[in-house]
């Protein structure tokens, strides 16, 4: 592949880019070069050939919907347990609406203002607490689990880890080799244990439920495979932490555990993973923070 340096950009060039993290990106652009920039997902909108192509429509959705949701995003204001909560909700939804940058470079700002900024175990929301059962629900390569060893200073009493991904679930093993007590499960997380399609199941990348996927993994059920009262559950699952959380509604009510759930896959999981988690009225506090400076990294936290 051919590499350019910036020197070598012309004027009428349109740069497109392909991150995530996109904000941090477009600044660096903005500092050399005075070219359009637009974030890869924006060109959905531009062309409608292009729809089908971003797998999670959740920007087109958020768009498409407002009036649908306008009360829940009210709603979601309420539930708010603090200010900075009220504001990544609304910063989200700014750029969800108006696709600028700026939102969201607001929202990871006010993320880190009161906060370490160290996705799920945020100090300006989560505190450990002694005896910590830890379920980590879309374990990746094992880096959480090693965050939540650095959160508890190594003082816990269990970890469940969960992914469907064997590429990624070999590379936790080994990563996570010296690391005592921790039940490894090669499966996804959803309402009922059974066998689901996958994309991305082969990939040393991030996969999820796909029914035109060419992977088939096994889905289990919280409720019926974790034998511990867990008091913290994280979830970063690619869209299917709704079905995941049914699926652990009767742990979740039985042991009130702390929750890092995303909700930025699917435009609806902005309010209703909340709505579901507060119809169980198990009197949680509920914050909102995102870690990115891109579209990823909404994470809600219940506190009870």
């Amino acid at each position: 592949m051919p590499v350019i340096n910036p020197d070598m950009v012309n004027t009428n060039d349109l740069i497109i880019v392909c991150s995530r993290s996109f904000r941090e990106i477009e600044k660096q652009i903005e500092r050399t070069l005075s070219n359009q920039c637009l974030y890869c997902q924006i060109l959905q909108f531009l062309d409608d050939g292009l729809k089908e192509w971003n797998g999670d429509k959740a920007l087109l959705d958020s768009l498409g919907n407002l009036d649908v949701y306008r009360e829940n995003y009210k709603r979601i204001f309420q539930k708010c347990a603090d200010e900075t909560s009220k504001e990544v909700v609304d910063c989200i939804l700014n750029y969800r609406f108006t696709m600028k940058s700026a939102w969201i470079q607001k929202a990871y700002d006010r993320t880190n203002e009161n906060g370490d900024g160290v996705e799920y175990f945020d100090s300006g929301v989560v505190e450990p607490q002694n005896g910590e059962v830890f379920v980590d629900c879309g374990g990746y390569i094992g880096d959480t689990v090693l965050a939540f060893l650095n959160f508890t200073g190594g003082i816990y009493k269990k970890i469940y880890y969960f992914e469907p991904s064997m590429v990624l679930y070999n590379k936790a093993k080994e990563n996570l080799k010296d690391v005592r007590d921790v039940i490894f499960t090669p499966a996804g997380v959803g309402e009922k244990a059974g066998v689901l399609s996958f994309a991305g199941a082969g990939q040393d990348d991030f996969g999820h439920i796909d029914e035109d996927g060419t992977e088939s993994v096994d889905i289990v059920a919280l409720d019926e495979i974790v034998a511990d009262q867990p008091t913290f559950i994280k979830m970063d699952i690619e869209g299917a932490e709704l079905s995941a959380l049914k699926g652990a509604a009767e742990l979740i009510k039985k042991s009130r555990p702390k929750l890092a759930i995303c909700v930025y896959h699917k435009s609806e999981d902005l309010f209703e993973i909340l709505e579901l988690i507060d119809s169980w009225q198990l009197n949680y506090k509920y914050y909102f923070r995102h870690y990115t400076k891109g579209f990823s990294g909404t994470i809600l936290y219940c506190i009870p």
